[in-house]
């Protein structure tokens, strides 16, 4: 670590020191949700168009935004496709159900 950066007289460029790298902060860079210096995030601007319960550039994830009102196989907003056997049939799932089929056969 330099002395400047020691003695707490950091070169600050945004959030980063670009002699010792410590961050701070202040003067992030926001691309969308994540700082492009130090990578911190922050619940602003996270990107739900690709998939509803995951951000396409942090990662962060959330549930239940999908819209499964119009199409109970795909969301209407960011195109998900449901989980396989996601119907409930009066308290039997749709797996189950065809499982008991292809044992009778």
């Amino acid at each position: 670590m330099k002395l400047k950066c020691a003695l707490g007289l950091h070169n600050w460029l945004g959030c980063k020191c670009s002699q010792c790298g410590k961050t701070r902060d202040h003067g992030h860079n926001w691309q969308a949700c994540k700082c492009s210096q130090c990578y911190k995030t922050r619940d602003q601007g996270h990107d739900w168009s690709k998939d509803c319960e995951r951000c396409a550039n942090c990662y962060k994830s959330r549930t239940g935004s999908h819209d499964w009102s119009k199409d109970c196989e795909k969301c209407t907003r960011c195109g998900t496709k449901a989980i396989w056997g996601a119907h409930d049939w009066k308290g039997r799932k749709v797996r189950e159900m065809q499982e008991g089929a292809a044992r009778a056969r």
